[in-house]
């Protein structure tokens, strides 16, 4: 679109072949251009819609058949990060900050015992972990980051006290 800017902007999915140094369109979807992401499979699409109030609408749509599904619709919806997997993913309302486990086969199940705050301070381990950094910030409030698992288990790791702690990690074999 010309303002990439807008909440129903139109956004294009495109194949870039390295090897042969072409690209092709795949599908063209209108949503919000920086809510977009792909799972890592890169089959799927996920993004929000937003008209004007803070009702969003999360559609889940197939890279190459561009057929596209809504999935959930929530105030001041955010989509958090696809699971390793490609097939589930998490997203919250900034409202309660309650994470929501989605998968593309199944209904969306709430996860309990703990919040998310920012996009970036909420990271996949495996396909069945996530390190989390909980609740919003609050200058000069501890946050706790911790190690969650899908089954419901959440232990303490550390107790941030910056005023917007992020933190990044890698896997040594």
């Amino acid at each position: 679109s010309e303002d990439i800017w807008a909440n129903d902007a139109t956004f294009t999915i495109w194949l870039v072949d390295t090897v042969a140094a072409s690209v092709m369109p795949l599908n063209t979807f209108t949503g919000n251009y920086i809510s977009v992401a792909l799972s890592p499979d890169q089959r799927w699409v996920a993004f929000w819609t937003q008209k004007m109030t803070n009702m969003r609408k999360l559609y889940l749509a197939d890279v190459n058949t561009g057929e596209q599904i809504l999935y959930d619709e929530l105030h001041s919806l955010e989509f958090i990060g696809w699971n390793p997997d490609s097939s589930q993913f998490l997203y919250r309302s900034f409202e309660d900050n309650q994470p929501i486990l989605g998968d593309i086969c199944a209904a969306k199940r709430p996860l309990s015992g703990f919040e998310v705050g920012f996009t970036n301070t909420t990271k996949w381990v495996d396909t069945q972990r996530l390190l989390v950094i909980g609740g919003m910030p609050e200058r000069n409030q501890p946050r706790p980051l911790r190690l969650v698992s899908l089954d419901g288990q959440s232990t303490l790791i550390a107790t941030l006290k910056e005023d917007y702690p992020v933190f990044r990690f890698y896997f040594e074999e």
